[in-house]
This record gives C-alpha cells, structure tokens and sequence, in this order.
C-alpha cells in the first residue's frame, strides 16, 4: 500500500545506525546493507506495551524516530522501581534476540 511505502521510506534503519550499535560493530555495509533491506517499520500508539518483563521476546527494536519509557518494576513488592528512556538509535529487545533469556 501507498502507506506502507510512505513509512518504510520514513522510518528505515540505515547502515550507519547498525554500526554504532555493540552488537552489528566491525560488520561491512554490504551485510548491514543487506540487512536492513529485510527489517519491517513499526510504529506504536502511545502507552502501548512492546515488551514485558519475564517475557522471552522475539524481536529487536530500532527507534528511528520518537522515544520509548521503560518501567522496571523491581521485586515483587514494587521496591526499587525505575524507569528509563531510550531515543532514537537506540534498541530495544536485545537480550532476548541475541541471549535467549527473558526481558529484566
């Protein structure tokens, strides 16, 4: 669709990002190149929930754009909650792509 089209030109991972980022660091730009020709643009409503603590994850966030909070919620009881904010070029989702193991 024309609106497909319009965010994936919008909203397309570069080479460039990859690169900077600890896990693609040392990878030509003809495979980071190849690479971003397969990732999908998504974009999220406010308040929506894209990853859950405890929850094995199968996805890797890029934010090309915007930001997105994160509300660790601690123990159990709700002690040592804390929240953090990512921006663009930053990831998300990376511990449960690359180590198998559930969001924290």
């Amino acid at each position: 669709s024309q609106f497909a089209a319009s965010m994936a030109r919008i909203y397309k991972v570069r080479p460039a990002q990859l690169q900077n980022s600890v896990l693609f660091q040392g990878w030509s730009t003809a495979i980071l190149q190849g690479l971003v020709d397969k990732l999908v643009p998504v974009v999220f409503p406010p308040n929506a929930v894209i990853l859950e603590a405890e929850k094995l994850g199968n996805c890797l966030y890029f934010l090309c754009s915007g930001r997105c909070e994160g509300v660790h919620a601690g123990n159990k009881s709700g002690d040592g909650q804390h929240r953090v904010v990512w921006g663009s070029g930053e990831q998300l989702g990376i511990r449960s792509v690359v180590f198998a193991e559930p969001q924290y």
